[in-house]
């Protein structure tokens, strides 16, 4: 039987939306970035998984050649393909100061962009120049990963106004004791 619960009959009433349509697009504006700061996260960590990958297989190159090769296609197309999310996602950070400093596709950019730096130096510098990358991309990372993760806090400790609420209603009469 439709609507009926524990013994009793329910309406189930809407109470008009009080919020108006402001406070509904603010409401989406908060999921909205709470899922891209989330989704962020995690490309990051990819991104500098995957430039670390590229440290390692120059680095190793480098020792075992004395010059480095171009990367195998699998890994380019993995270090493309984070590069392209990662500034998709970046671009959707609302606040501009993060987005600024979330740009950390720039510094893995910077690390496929060394080829040519590294190829110039000694075998010996060249593995320290990229040690120094790997340094430095693993220190960017962590700030760059405090400061998302303080912004989807701040997001995720973001309340809406009371909106909608649906509320139960017991329909006289229709409750199987006939009260």
């Amino acid at each position: 039987m439709p609507g009926f619960f524990q013994g009793t009959v329910f309406n189930i009433q809407l109470e008009p939306d009080s919020r108006g349509l402001g406070n509904r697009l603010e409401e989406r504006s908060h999921a909205f970035q709470r899922e891209t700061l989330l989704e962020l996260q995690d490309v990051l960590q990819r991104l500098v998984r995957c430039t670390a990958r590229m440290i390692l297989h120059d680095r190793n190159t480098l020792k075992e050649h004395g010059k480095l090769t171009q990367l195998g296609e699998e890994l380019n197309e993995k270090s493309y393909e984070i590069g392209v999310t990662t500034r998709r996602l970046q671009e959707g950070v609302l606040d501009s100061a993060l987005r600024e400093v979330a740009q950390f596709h720039s510094h893995a950019s910077g690390v496929e962009a060394s080829f040519v730096i590294v190829n110039d130096l000694s075998v010996e510098d060249g593995i320290k120049h990229l040690e120094d990358q790997q340094k430095t991309l693993t220190s960017h990372y962590v700030i760059v990963s405090d400061l998302v993760g303080k912004a989807l806090r701040a997001e995720l400790g973001w309340l809406p106004e009371d909106g909608r609420r649906a509320r139960l209603h017991p329909v006289a009469g229709d409750h199987p004791s006939g009260t």
